[in-house]
């Protein structure tokens, strides 16, 4: 009878711990059944011909553009069929630069991370959209390591790696990163 007590204290002591381990306070920790996808970002060359890449001038202290062609996609598309739940509304975007190794170091060797907003876009669920972001700030023009390059021949190349961030209709965050090549230089 002791046995069959302890047994069942035990038991009970283990269905009390699963039931608490199922009770999970972090909301973020559920996944979307959608992702977003980053399709292609694009910059311009000197003369405004789009490009795979961006130049940009540091004499000018105008802020440069970029676009970004952005998809909504199922996880497991034969799992479920889309609904507005799977849309997904874009939210902001961040932008940190490295050199071409990998390496860098903010507002010494590569310009400052950057983050955005954007306004209320929504992407369907097998639509692309694009949308316009700036990729580099006016005001990094005027601070090393771009400041130093005015005046002179010299180059700087460095990644941006744009992360957009978004959520999709039942408000699970979604993010997809994308990388586009920035010339930076007196031209």
């Amino acid at each position: 009878m002791k046995t069959t007590t302890s047994t069942l204290k035990v038991l009970a002591v283990l269905a009390a711990l699963l039931t608490l381990a199922g009770c999970n306070p972090i909301v973020k920790d559920s996944k979307s059944n959608s992702m977003l996808i980053v399709e292609s970002i694009t910059g311009t060359t000197i003369d405004g011909t789009s490009a795979m890449y961006l130049e940009s001038d540091v004499s000018t202290t105008t802020a440069d553009a970029a676009t970004a062609t952005l998809q909504a996609a199922m996880i497991d598309p034969g799992a479920t069929t889309p609904s507005p739940y799977n849309n997904i509304t874009l939210t902001g975007y961040k932008i940190t630069y490295t050199l071409l190794d990998g390496t860098g170091d903010p507002g010494v060797t590569v310009p400052a991370s950057i983050e955005g907003t954007s306004s209320t876009l929504v992407i369907t669920i097998g639509e692309s959209k694009s949308v316009d972001f700036v990729a580099v700030l006016s005001a990094a023009k005027l601070v090393a390591p771009l400041v130093s390059l005015v005046g002179t021949t010299s180059r700087l190349q460095v990644i941006a790696h744009v992360t957009f961030t978004g959520v999709d209709g039942a408000n699970h965050p979604v993010e997809a990163t994308g990388q586009l090549t920035i010339n930076f230089g007196d031209y």
